[in-house]
């Protein structure tokens, strides 16, 4: 997947050698660029959860949620939950 729309904004998705934050993160999601950035390295299934990690950030951008956006943990626990949930149920989409 090359773009993903959220809401009206349309989002490039890019596979990138590393994203350096000054520590180690697997991917991001650049608000006024409109660019979401996975590590190329990543197996398939958790590009994909990355992918709705960064998903979920926009939505909770778009939608005012700054408390939520901002709590990483709450985030990375509802992507893992909805990927697993998309993956175990394919009938769903």
């Amino acid at each position: 997947m090359n773009k993903v729309k959220i809401m009206a904004t349309e989002y490039t998705v890019l596979e990138v050698e590393q994203i350096d934050k000054g520590k180690r993160v697997l991917g991001e999601i650049d608000y006024i660029e409109q660019v979401i950035k996975l590590e190329k390295e990543l197996n398939e299934d958790l590009k994909k959860e990355i992918l709705i990690h960064e998903i979920l950030h926009g939505i909770l951008e778009k939608l005012g949620f700054d408390d939520l956006n901002n709590d990483e943990q709450k985030v990375q626990s509802i992507a893992s939950t909805l990927y697993q949930v998309l993956k175990d149920n394919t009938n769903l989409v």
